[in-house]
């Protein structure tokens, strides 16, 4: 009986230190951050070139500013150089479109989605999941107006959550993709014909991360499968080094126990179901692993390391540029590490530093999360 006992209380115990993950409250895109505010409002910090940072103006902040026109916000995405947010289901984007040809500095209502509910953004392309169940993908950076109009994707019904990489012509559905869908990991491959198929040997998937034809697939007890175009210089995980077998999925067995992964260039990181955070992979000597290296020389580190500084975190997001990464925390804090540029000239960290980089997480400043 007290044996019993024991492992009840051990499962009480390991269930109650679980963090649960809030997704969609923080944003991050290649050189700039967004994250959800008090009043339902979204304020981000960065690159502002575009237009991305939603203030009216195309300047860089350094630390966090307001969007300009929004409120009710329950959902923020960003990828290169463009921002989103879901409210009282429309969805509204600023920063690049058409090719750069169009940059819109404030919210910009974007058509053809009927009660989003969540939101995905990386590199040129962004998704929204409906309350019907119906995935629609766009290209921000359309060379032709019909890849800039929200596309549904048939096979992709009833996703959980999706990671879509699209072509040189930011057409979504002739890149590469993947989705959550009923328990499977659903993908399409690069070529237009190569048609939709469930990933073999990854089961009760509870969400799908990735692009650029690099996929992870998370179970719900926190198994992950990886496949793609694995890169030994870039992933260095040794149970992925030594299973190249493309696309079809291998076990992952470094990241087990995993809430949700995440990649940049040349490094990955990982949010444990613990609320801990852990990376791998090419330091290039700008503390984007978060272990406190400071040293200006390159490493590869081949075993997922702790960030240090960081618990109860609930969702992290890292930089498709390989500059940096934030990690949102319980208490609604949001704390970044890695390259902050040349300087302050981009300030995708959020915090005023005199440094270029910091090799621990420093917290953004002015933002305080509100969760759901």
């Amino acid at each position: 009986m007290s044996k019993l006992l024991f492992v009840i209380a051990s499962l009480l115990v390991s269930t109650s230190a679980r963090a649960a993950l809030v997704e969609g409250r923080l944003a991050v895109g290649d050189f700039h951050s967004c994250a959800i505010v008090a009043g339902g409002k979204v304020k981000c910090w960065g690159l502002g070139d575009k237009g991305q940072l939603g203030d009216g103006k195309k300047k860089d902040a350094p630390t966090a500013i307001e969007v300009a026109n929004l409120k009710s916000v329950s959902y923020v995405a960003a990828g290169n150089g463009f921002s989103c947010a879901v409210h009282d289901g429309n969805v509204s984007c600023w920063g690049c479109f058409d090719m750069n040809e169009r940059t819109e500095s404030k919210p910009a209502a974007i058509a053809g989605i009927k009660k989003a509910t969540k939101l995905w953004a990386r590199a040129e392309l962004a998704c929204a999941i409906e309350s019907g169940g119906d995935t629609k993908c766009w290209s921000m950076y359309a060379a032709e107006k019909s890849e800039g109009k929200p596309l549904a994707i048939p096979e992709f019904k009833n996703a959980k959550s999706v990671a879509v990489s699209g072509s040189s012509t930011g057409t979504p559905r002739y890149g590469s993709g993947c989705a959550a869908v009923k328990g499977a990991a659903k993908c399409f491959g690069k070529t237009e014909d190569s048609g939709f198929k469930d990933m073999a040997g990854a089961k009760n998937v509870a969400n799908v991360f990735g692009d650029s034809s690099n996929f992870f697939a998370v179970s719900t007890a926190g198994d992950v499968n990886y496949w793609g175009d694995i890169d030994d210089s870039e992933w260095g995980l040794k149970s992925i080094a030594k299973n190249k077998n493309g696309w079809n999925p291998v076990a992952v067995s470094e990241l087990k126990g995993a809430a949700k992964i995440v990649r940049g260039m040349w490094f990955g990181c990982v949010l444990m179901q613990a609320g801990t955070v852990k990376c791998w992979g090419q330091s290039n000597g700008v503390g984007r692993l978060g272990d406190g290296d400071k040293k200006t020389t390159n490493k590869s580190v081949t075993s997922p390391v702790n960030v240090l500084g960081l618990k109860d975190v609930v969702d992290i997001g890292s930089s498709g540029s390989g500059l940096a990464s934030c990690a949102l925390q319980k208490s609604g804090k949001v704390k970044c590490w890695g390259k902050n540029f040349d300087g302050n000239r981009y300030g995708i960290l959020g915090a005023d530093l005199k440094d270029k980089f910091t090799g621990t997480p420093a917290e953004v400043q002015g933002v305080t999360v509100t969760m759901k």
